[in-house]
């Protein structure tokens, strides 16, 4: 397993650190920069209400399907397919949701059929990663990595020619953009059909009895919360930003800068923790293999979280100035606050996946929901003095909070030694001293400081078995001798 995990991270690091920082820096980017910081930053007010409700239309059905394909010998006789009509049913009550609702939180301060648009939008990304979910449980790992990318190479393709082209770029709006984005969904759709279809995968669109719908709703409503609680404190903030000061829309742009950076270096936390949600699933039942698989991942994580967040922390201004033209400090200072947010976040991934894939999804929707509880009041708190940067500060302690409680429990249920926890202790703090050592004491340009920063953590890791050359090779040994 650890040998499958391996040759598939590899891949996914590679789409992930090529296409879609790609996508986010150079395409999303721009189009704030082309659109407005205040516009864009409506946009994804409304777009992260549509995102907080997806709840509704995904219903935990797509981790809920990773893990229960990935347990089965036989997906294509399973009752998984049945609930493709269970899928089709939850979208249309999604859709009233959001026509009922988006009039009650907006009123008519915004387009309502932009509304509409976006919530469309969402149905159709629900759709497609329940699409991937079944790929991925059928052991398609590459396949499913490969769709997990390709929406966003037609967006570079098209929304690119019209950013670099002089006659088309005037002609880029907000509403385009969305319009794109539908058509690049849109395909990726029929393509991941055409993948199911090809290995005999039937979806059933019989209607459910309601003693069906009351199994599967039983089964999914953790997954559901689950997806609820983690999107409010992930997305909420700029919901609240938007509420509550009277230039929320310029702030949830503001924020949003140092947002896509943040999401730009999750790429790879979330390749690894899609992956390894079907992979622990997988090992549940071998307790030694899911410890060693955790502990080995966690590590090889650890070690690129690293890497990227000291280098938003120390580099913010240059990194703000680079991709936004701006020497605004208000924004560096912001970045900086996302950047240390990013170590805790991004081992939250694999944390997360590890509990629901092992059955514990009760247990994590009651540590969302006190967490969802924590980032109301703090941003409550917090965006009236401080507007955007207080949902930076707020962002940073519940993603702390997260990862401390949910290794807790992990740590009762592994007993690992605490010995365990000293060698990552001492490679962050040996890190953190060289990654400052090097900024603030060797004077040459930032971008040889960076490399030479990320080259020294490089051999801290070895040096200190984060990374294990033996581990590795035997790795590698077994994937050709199987």
């Amino acid at each position: 397993m650890r040998k499958a995990f391996l040759t598939n991270i590899l891949l996914l690091i590679f789409i992930n650190a090529l296409i879609k920082p790609l996508y986010l820096l150079g395409i999303d980017r721009n189009i704030q920069l082309i659109t407005g910081t205040s516009q864009y930053g409506m946009f994804i007010n409304i777009l992260n209400f549509t995102i907080i409700l997806q709840f509704i239309s995904d219903f935990g059905l797509q981790n809920y399907t990773a893990r229960f394909a990935s347990q089965q010998k036989n997906i294509i006789t399973s009752g998984i397919k049945n609930l493709f009509g269970f899928k089709i049913l939850l979208s249309i009550i999604y859709f009233f949701v959001i026509i009922i609702c988006s009039r009650i939180w907006y009123g008519d301060q915004i387009n309502f059929w932009f509304v509409i648009h976006l919530a469309i939008n969402q149905l159709l990304i629900s759709a497609m990663l329940f699409i991937r979910s079944n790929i991925a449980g059928l052991g398609l790992y590459k396949t499913d990595s490969l769709l997990s990318a390709l929406d966003r190479v037609i967006l570079i393709i098209v929304c690119g020619l019209f950013i670099v082209t002089p006659i088309l770029r005037p002609y880029i709006t907000i509403e385009l953009f969305v319009w794109f984005q539908s058509i690049s969904i849109g395909l990726c759709i029929i393509i991941g059909l055409i993948v199911l279809a090809s290995k005999q995968y039937q979806f059933d669109l019989q209607f459910l009895s309601i003693k069906d719908i009351k199994q599967i709703t039983y089964i999914c409503l953790p997954f559901a919360l689950i997806y609820l609680t983690s999107s409010i404190f992930y997305k909420g903030d700029t919901l609240l930003l938007e509420r509550i000061l009277p230039d929320g829309k310029n702030e949830v742009g503001i924020y949003a800068a140092s947002m896509r950076l943040y999401e730009a270096a999750s790429m790879f936390s979330l390749a690894f923790g899609t992956l390894l949600l079907a992979m622990f699933a997988r090992l549940h039942s071998d307790v030694n293999k899911l410890k060693l698989l955790f502990k080995t991942s966690m590590h090889l994580l650890l070690f690129i979280t690293i890497c990227i967040s000291f280098t938003g922390y120390f580099y913010s201004k240059q990194i703000i100035s680079l991709f936004y033209h701006t020497y605004d400090e208000y924004w560096s200072l912001i970045l900086t606050f996302m950047m240390l947010a990013f170590i805790p976040g991004s081992l939250n991934y694999i944390l997360s996946a590890y509990f629901q894939a092992t059955h514990k999804e009760k247990l994590l929707l009651y540590i969302y929901i006190f967490i969802a509880i924590i980032s109301i009041l703090l941003n409550i708190f917090f965006i009236p003095s401080f507007k955007a940067l207080g949902s930076s500060w707020t962002y940073l302690l519940s993603q702390a909070i997260l990862m401390f409680v949910q290794l807790w429990f992990i740590h009762k249920t592994f007993k690992f030694n605490v010995k365990l926890y000293t060698k990552p202790i001492a490679f962050f703090g040996i890190s953190l001293v060289g990654f400052y050592l090097i900024h603030e004491y060797i004077s040459i340009n930032y971008i040889i400081q960076i490399a030479l920063s990320n080259v020294f953590i490089l051999v801290i890791a070895f040096y200190s078995k984060i990374f294990s050359i033996q581990e590795l090779k035997q790795i590698w040994l077994e994937k050709h001798n199987s």
